[in-house]
């Protein structure tokens, strides 16, 4: 057996400061390698970041849009991943380069009219509404109520910072289109992309057949809506459906026969108001079925649609102008 000698133990006391050295300077590597790369950051930082929210779960998207985050004008740099849920609008920044990390990020999200923008040089991201100081991590979202947003499909413009002092832009599918100079004008380099808000609930058709008197004969007519048909193979193909997202107009024909008048929609307080206008003075409504919901629900009434059976039903006066629930 080998005998244990003073300088033995000497050795394994070495070997243990030499383990703690290590391991004390493993737990603080990333403040010391990265030094250069963030030079503003404090040490806290560099190796955290920040834990910025916390990731909800139902998203109304099947999938995130993906922008790509391009710096230098050519440069890949990650990806900017947008979703949004019932409230708010998620744009979330991934840088994928290596040992760069985000510093600062800028959102604007709405219509062309309201992006911040200095003569000659297009936007600034500096005055977008949406930004993060201080980042020092390889991902961030920025949170933005729906109800901030004016438009379905707002125009996106994302910029980012990053620790080694390059900037980019994020730029939908790499679209000519969707450049600086084509949007403002300007020989600055710059991308930008747009975002249509998901629903979250499925969406809810509206239609209705209506039934004429002319004379001593009567008929019957159907909403129609140019291009959007209720999708079959038999006759009711021509019946006219409509996702119904605001007022407006929709023309109403009669059954393998020409337009017989409009029918003018307006959602209010709640309601779903309609008003049938003929073109006939000697055209007289007598009766309306209505129906309001979903696809799937649309088809319990049938492949072809049995409208008397319809949940909503006005005779006489109120066949011409009627109000159902929004539900």
């Amino acid at each position: 057996m080998q005998k244990l000698t003073s300088k033995h133990f000497q050795m394994k006391k070495f070997n243990r400061i030499l383990l703690s050295v290590f391991l004390f300077s493993l737990a603080f590597s990333c403040s010391e390698d990265y030094l250069e790369d963030m030079p503003d950051a404090t040490a806290d930082e560099k190796c955290h970041g920040y834990d910025n929210y916390d990731e909800p779960n139902d998203f109304c998207n099947d999938e995130p849009v993906i922008f790509d985050l391009i710096a230098g004008r050519h440069d890949y740099y990650g990806y900017v991943s947008i979703v949004n849920d019932e409230e708010n609008l998620y744009i979330t920044f991934n840088t994928t380069r290596r040992r760069t990390y985000l510093k600062e990020i800028h959102v604007y999200a709405g219509d062309i009219e309201g992006v911040p923008v200095s003569r000659g040089s297009g936007p600034v991201p500096g005055r977008f509404p949406y930004k993060k100081e201080r980042i020092y991590d390889r991902s961030y979202t920025l949170t933005i109520p729906l109800s901030e947003i004016d438009t379905e499909c707002p125009l996106i413009l994302a910029h980012a910072e990053f620790t080694n002092r390059e900037t980019g832009w994020a730029w939908e599918d790499h679209n000519q289109e969707f450049t600086f100079y084509n949007f403002f004008n300007v020989r600055r380099w710059g991308y930008l992309g747009d975002y249509c808000i998901a629903r979250c609930e499925e969406p809810k058709l509206f239609t209705l057949k209506s039934m004429f008197n002319l004379a001593d004969s009567s008929f019957a007519a159907l909403m129609f809506v140019e291009d959007e048909y209720y999708e079959t193979t038999k006759w009711c193909s021509q019946m006219g459906v409509v996702n119904l997202t605001g007022n407006g107009a929709v023309d109403i024909y009669q059954y393998d026969g020409g337009k017989i008048g409009v029918l003018d929609i307006v959602i209010e307080n709640g309601m779903i108001k309609g008003t049938i206008t003929v073109d006939s003075p000697e055209v007289l409504i007598f009766k309306t079925n209505v129906f309001y919901g979903t696809e799937e629900e649309l088809a319990t009434y049938g492949v072809c649609p049995k409208q008397d059976q319809f949940p909503y039903n006005f005779t006489d006066g109120e066949a011409s102008s009627f109000e159902i629930p929004i539900e």
